[in-house]
């Protein structure tokens, strides 16, 4: 099986807010060649209108409604590039959430959580931990690690009061569909090998365990030696380079009051989420 589309595809395409015209006719041709797999699924996302709340340096305020944070004032910048990174990560914001002062061993501490706000609205799952100083100012004190990464939505409206995350981030997995044929083995026997003149798509909701195998009905395999590599049909090849511009993902359709969501106004978010209050 070759899968294309995956979490990394997700998490690195969508500088778009909408597909150039050349890659309009590539989801053409996809969603005609495979109309009941991709029925549904939406393969590019709003981001550019996202980016455009910010200029290219600078930050503001926000407020964020998620299910650990309910319309909570948060500032919003965007990421930091990554030094260390071997590639340049696509352009997203991060929004920074100061928690509650608290006084431990003496001194007056807060956790900062930060959210990475993109094409998925995600969070890692750990936290810094800043200390005050008698100047007033916060500085790095450590941190600590959570249970892991949650990924709150991916990114399915913006506009210039919201954006929300109403979407289930998607995987497509593309694999060849055969036929299958039967060759012999030098030694004696024979056994079945699959060959790529047919591809086919699954679409499966994120980290979803997918998989795909071919079945040779009840024909006894009677030898184990390698099947011959068979060249690859042109229509993997069109899905593998579309699948490193999109980013696929699948409306929930949840309630306005469910929806994790950012807001320019805080008002707007209670009016949304009355539960925040």
């Amino acid at each position: 099986m070759v899968g294309i589309w995956g979490a990394a595809l997700i998490a690195t395409a969508g500088h778009a807010a909408a597909p150039a015209p050349d890659q309009e006719k590539e989801i053409a041709w996809a969603r005609a060649r495979w109309p009941d797999e991709l029925r549904g699924v939406h393969l590019h996302a709003p981001l550019r209108k996202l980016l455009a709340w910010l200029p290219r340096s600078g930050a503001m305020n926000v407020y964020l409604y998620t299910g650990d944070f309910a319309c909570r004032r948060a500032t919003l910048s965007r990421r930091p590039p990554d030094e260390d990174a071997e590639e340049a990560p696509p352009p997203a914001l991060v929004a920074r959430v100061n928690g509650r002062p608290k006084m431990e061993s003496g001194e007056r501490v807060r956790e900062v959580t930060l959210i990475d706000v993109g094409v998925l609205l995600s969070e890692e799952g750990g936290y810094t931990l800043e200390q005050q100083g008698s100047d007033g100012r916060w500085t790095d004190a450590g941190g600590g690690s959570g249970y892991g990464p949650t990924v709150y939505g991916a990114l399915s409206y913006v506009d210039d009061r919201v954006a929300r995350w109403d979407g289930a981030a998607m995987e497509l997995h593309a694999y060849c569909g055969g036929p299958v044929e039967w060759l012999s083995c030098p030694a004696g026997g024979e056994r079945p090998c699959l060959r790529c003149e047919t591809v086919d798509v699954v679409a499966s909701e994120l980290n979803a365990m997918t998989g795909h195998g071919f079945s040779h009905g009840d024909r006894p395999v009677t030898c184990h030696d390698a099947c011959p590599t068979y060249p690859e049909t042109p229509d993997l090849e069109r899905l593998l380079a579309l699948g490193g511009r999109v980013q696929p993902w699948q409306p929930r359709n949840a309630r306005v009051s469910q929806i994790p969501s950012l807001y320019k106004s805080r008002d707007d978010c209670l009016r949304d989420h009355p539960a925040g209050r």
